[in-house]
């Protein structure tokens, strides 16, 4: 199990899966230690899951997938699968209630590392970063390897969306 969400409006955890039985990625709890399999509706590697408050919507992002590597619902048990920006490898996936947004991440990609949504089903590409060394590396640097934060993302953004630039 690669990602773990909480859902404080609906009390379930959902946890999603890069592999595992065909068609069972997904699983859900109502206290974190009886949990039960769920149906996912591909059998992309699917590596985070959020929970958004403000839309009452778990999302989840894959590795793998054409086309197709988000996923939504709405109780964690019944989810659909939607097309995601770019079929890059998603990493990470996180939600911002003061922005209301949803940000992805993926470890590959060219200038497409970066994919948003304010609802959660309609994803769009977004500038990843800035080009060094022969990587994008997204918004910030560590001093081994460059590597996206997603603290630092939404740093960014809210600073674009502050000062317009």
């Amino acid at each position: 199990w690669d990602g773990v969400a909480w859902s404080p409006d609906i009390n379930l955890f959902v946890a999603v899966s890069q592999n595992g039985v065909a068609g069972n990625r997904v699983m859900t709890s109502p206290d974190g230690v009886t949990w039960t399999l769920r149906a996912s509706p591909a059998d992309n590697s699917w590596s985070s899951v959020v929970w958004a408050s403000s839309v009452r919507l778990f999302v989840a992002v894959a590795f793998s997938g054409t086309g197709n590597r988000v996923m939504t619902s709405p109780d964690g048990i019944n989810w659909t699968l939607r097309v995601s920006a770019a079929d890059n490898v998603w990493t990470s996936l996180t939600w911002s209630p003061e922005l209301n947004i949803f940000v992805a991440v993926a470890s590959s990609g060219t200038g497409n590392r970066v994919m948003t949504s304010t609802i959660g089903y309609t994803f769009f590409q977004s500038d990843s970063g800035y080009y060094m060394g022969g990587k994008y590396t997204g918004l910030t640097l560590t001093t081994s390897t460059p590597q996206y934060t997603l603290h630092a993302l939404i740093m960014e953004y809210i600073k674009r969306a502050r000062w317009g630039l």
